[in-house]
This record gives structure tokens, sequence and C-alpha cells, in this order.
């Protein structure tokens, strides 16, 4: 009389999650032993199999490996009457190992965009495998603030990236502080006891493509405290009359001395000179002077 060969498959959740290798740990409920005779019963007590690949995009597959010594039997049962196939194999995933990073959000100087920078902690990778981990930063909103909420996406590249399922921790945060507009008067001239022309200049420090129409709010001014009562010499020209949420405002270094004011024994000609050199060589360029060094000296033409 032969032995019967028995039916063994494996069955219930035979998933797992990513842990660098392809063993699969087993219990009696995940064999379907099939075959016995009349109420003849035995147990599998093998443990241990594996699946057909360590990886998460390969394994779909687990395998167990048997023998005599594999199973144990029920009372009465005579195992010696019975036989194992050699394996037993069933479905089994693994699953991504899912890992949270710590991030730290850098500060930056409003440029009118959300963009960040982070830098990616620990990242919980198991040793030998192969992932790089690079990081992106989103602000809410691209406004001047501070402990802003920044939203971290990470990009994970390598031989074993696709093993894992990685996900930034909560509570990133950063400031936006705001950029830097700047008054630079245009260089003017002017005699005493005649009538004065305007004040003019430019304001940069735009960002983004930003425009004054849309990045501020006001009227742009120019003054300065020189009046029909002040006497020859040098005078500032301050800009003023304009606020923005993004932005804070200084007056450029030259803005100090940036109006002369001449007397009348000064010749004319060299009035009208200074006053040209002075001013853009060309109007269709940004405002700015052309020769700010040249000043009345003595009544004459002072060249830097």
């Amino acid at each position: 009389i032969d032995p019967k060969v028995l039916t063994v498959a494996l069955t219930g959740n035979l998933d797992k999650v990513y842990n660098g290798n392809s063993n699969a740990t087993l219990t009696a409920g995940n064999y379907l032993l099939s075959g016995f005779v009349g109420t003849e019963r035995a147990t599998i007590i093998q443990t241990t199999g594996n699946y057909n690949s360590k990886n998460v995009a390969d394994a779909d597959t687990v395998t167990a490996t048997l023998s005599g010594n594999s199973f144990a039997a029920d009372y009465g049962t005579l195992l010696s009457n019975y036989v194992l196939p050699a394996t037993a194999s069933g479905t089994g995933h693994i699953t991504p190992r899912g890992i949270t990073v710590d991030a730290t959000a850098g500060n930056k100087v409003y440029d009118a965009t959300t963009n960040g920078v982070v830098a990616l902690g620990s990242s919980g990778v198991l040793a030998g495998d192969s992932v790089v981990l690079t990081g992106t930063g989103h602000f809410a909103d691209k406004n001047v603030g501070t402990a802003k909420a920044v939203t971290v996406d990470i990009d994970a590249s390598g031989t074993d990236a696709g093993n894992y399922a990685f996900h930034a921790a909560s509570g990133t945060t950063a400031d936006i502080a705001p950029a830097t507009l700047v008054y630079q008067a245009d260089p003017a001239t002017f005699q005493l006891g005649q009538a004065w022309g305007s004040l003019g200049g430019t304001v940069s420090g735009l960002v983004g493509g930003e425009t004054l129409a849309d990045a501020t709010d006001g009227t742009l001014a120019w003054q300065t405290p020189a009046d029909s009562t002040s006497t020859a010499g040098t005078y500032a020209i301050d800009g003023s009359g304009l606020s923005a949420l993004n932005y804070v405002f200084v007056q450029a270094a030259d803005n100090a001395t940036a109006l002369h004011l001449i007397g009348n024994d000064t010749p004319s000609l060299v009035a009208s000179t200074v006053a040209g050199l002075q001013q853009v060589d060309d109007a269709d360029e940004a405002r700015a002077p052309y020769a700010p060094d040249v000043r009345i000296v003595n009544g004459g033409v002072g060249l830097p």
C-alpha cells in the first residue's frame, strides 16, 4: 500500500511590510491541507517560507518547502500513510515600508514665489539599502510672515527606493522676510532765486516681475528739506508715499546729497552744464545719473 499524497496550498493573509529580505513567516492557519481518509487529520508545523522577491514591485508569491518533518499527526492518524508535496504556495505581497522623515525648512527673503528650501533628517532606511532622498518645500502662500506652514515633498531615488513610502513629518514652518525696495533719487542742481524744476527718481528691488502698481499702495513722491530760504549747498532728496505688504523701503545712500543749490554768482553756462551732465543720457533707459560726481566748485565745473 503506497502512502497517499496530500494536497497543500497556502491561504489567508500572506502579506508583509518590506524588511529587506524575502523571508515569510507562516502559521498553521496559512496551510490548507486536504486528502485525508476518513477522520484522520494532521497539522502543518512548517513556519517559514519565502517570497519570490524581497522587493515590493516583484513579490507576488509565497512558497514553503515541505518535508516529512513539516507536519504532525492529530491523535489516531498514522503519518506514514501520507506524504506531503515538495512545496506549497500561495499569493502574497510585500507592501512598502512607511517612514516619516523629519524636515527643516529654511527662512527666506520674499521672492514672489512659494518655493522653499528644506533639509531632511534621518530617514530610517534599512542598512544596506540604496536610497537617496531629496526634499522640496512649498509655503502656504508667497507673502511675508513668521512661522508659515511649509509643505514638504520628498523624492526618493536609488535601487531600493520603491520599497519605501516616505512622508514628511507635519508641523514644518519657516519665515519669509520682506524684500527691500530702494528709493533712488535723480540728482538735481538748481540755482538760488530761480524756479526749481521737479524732483524725481526710481524705486528698485522689485522681484518676480512685480511692478509698483501691483506690489505697493500709495503714490510715489519726492521731497527735500531745502526751500526758498535755503542757502547754497547740498541737500537730501528722499522718496516716500509708498507702502507694501512684502517689502520694506530704504533711501539710497547718495540720496543724502542728491540736491545741489548754487548761488546766483555762478555763471549760467556752468549751472546748465552741470545740470545736464547729472541727468540720464538716454530717456529710454532706467533713470540714473549720467555723471553724478560732477559738481559746481567755486563757480566752475568740478570733475571727479
